[in-house]
């Protein structure tokens, strides 16, 4: 459940949503240090979680909004850390990682965390099975092939059973 000062700072959020993209989950916090290459100041902001990214929307000193996006596919570690005067979520990628801190205690980091887990885990999966469909593919054409070699099937079955196969 988003609370309602998670809520406040999600203006304009909607503008980086692709169609039918939705917030699954959010947390409010603060980030130090640098995004885009930019020294900043303690920006305040959102981190949302969607079934494809997370980002990090925050507001600018200029006013503008602005957001770090973290593909689910490209994260390669999540965790929290609760504290005494809130929690901190850390993430990192190949290229760079993300600390937001001062997350209110009573915003569920650790249900953050563990859904954007699940998410990642699906991705995960449904790329195995992709691959492991098509080498199961694979390994059935090249069956059929010895099969055609050896005249068991003809040519003609060989061709229809393989487009067949490759949905062609």
């Amino acid at each position: 459940m988003i609370s309602k000062c998670t809520e406040g700072r999600m203006r304009k959020i909607e503008r980086i949503l692709d169609n039918n993209e939705e917030i699954i989950d959010a947390v409010s916090g603060i980030v130090n240090g640098k995004l885009f290459g930019e020294k900043t100041e303690k920006l305040g902001g959102v981190l949302a979680l969607t079934p494809q990214r997370v980002l990090f929307h925050y507001k600018r000193e200029s006013g503008y909004y602005r957001s770090k996006i973290y593909p689910l596919v490209e994260i390669s570690n999540i965790n929290f850390e609760k504290g005494i005067l809130g929690a901190d979520i850390q993430m990192q990628n190949s290229i760079s990682s993300l600390k937001v801190t001062l997350i209110p205690l009573n915003e569920n980091a650790e249900e953050f965390v563990r859904k954007t887990k699940l998410y990642i885990n699906e991705i995960i999966h449904n790329k195995t099975c992709q691959v492991t469909g098509s080498h199961d593919i694979i390994e059935q054409i090249k069956k059929l092939s010895s099969l055609n070699k050896q005249g068991v099937i003809t040519n003609e079955e060989f061709s229809a059973k393989k487009k067949q196969l490759l949905g062609i």
